[in-house]
């Protein structure tokens, strides 16, 4: 069973490099560099995705999930909040109920 191994993006960069030279085989850059055929395609599928996002900005769903991520952060910290009040509430009315009354032992 083989283990994947971590590889730096600046290695990935350096692979990818090397197959669009001219000439270059990606069957015997993959062997050369102890990577799957799949794996050297998914990382070229992300290198011109990521250049096509540099180019072009992000795409209306990137904005969107932001967009997302930004209310769904806001609502958390308003629930937080919420949660912390509720609690010094409940301990306020707790100190409230033992004053004045004497512990039963």
């Amino acid at each position: 069973m083989t283990t994947k191994r971590m590889i730096a993006a600046s290695e990935k960069m350096a692979i990818l490099n090397e197959g669009m030279q001219p000439g270059a085989v990606v069957t015997e850059l993959c062997r050369k560099h102890n990577i799957g055929s799949s794996t050297y395609y998914k990382w070229k599928k992300e290198a011109v995705q990521g250049m096509k996002e540099a180019v072009t900005g992000p795409s209306k769903e990137v904005i969107a999930l932001k967009q997302e991520n930004a209310r769904l952060k806001k609502l958390v910290a308003e629930e937080a909040l919420l949660i912390d009040r509720l609690r010094e509430l409940n301990e306020t009315l707790s100190r409230g109920k033992n004053d004045g009354r004497r512990l039963s032992q």
